[in-house]
């Protein structure tokens, strides 16, 4: 099995008459999520999530991360977490 396609969706949702929440921040009025879909040539699909600038995400998931992982077995967890985690440093992760 080898990924063969990884996606991102970005969601968003505005609360009801964009009343939201007030928090230490300011006001929320709206939500934003990002879920990332990888899809394996078997046609086995995995879901993820990310809660962060959802257009960002999107671009680093698809245009730097995807293209290190298509061919690879999904299975190797850690080792694609480790790897993730290298190509990301430079975006200012400790």
């Amino acid at each position: 099995m080898r990924i063969d396609q990884i996606k991102v969706y970005n969601l968003y949702m505005d609360y009801p008459g964009r009343r939201g929440f007030r928090y230490a921040g300011g006001q929320v009025t709206s939500r934003v999520t990002s879920i990332v879909q990888v899809v394996t040539d078997t046609g086995a699909v995995g879901w993820g999530a990310s809660y962060a600038y959802p257009d960002l995400v999107k671009i680093i998931i698809e245009k730097h991360l995807a293209p290190h992982f298509l061919g690879v077995d999904p299975g190797a967890v850690e080792q694609h977490w480790d790897k993730m985690y290298a190509l990301t440093r430079w975006y200012g992760r400790k």
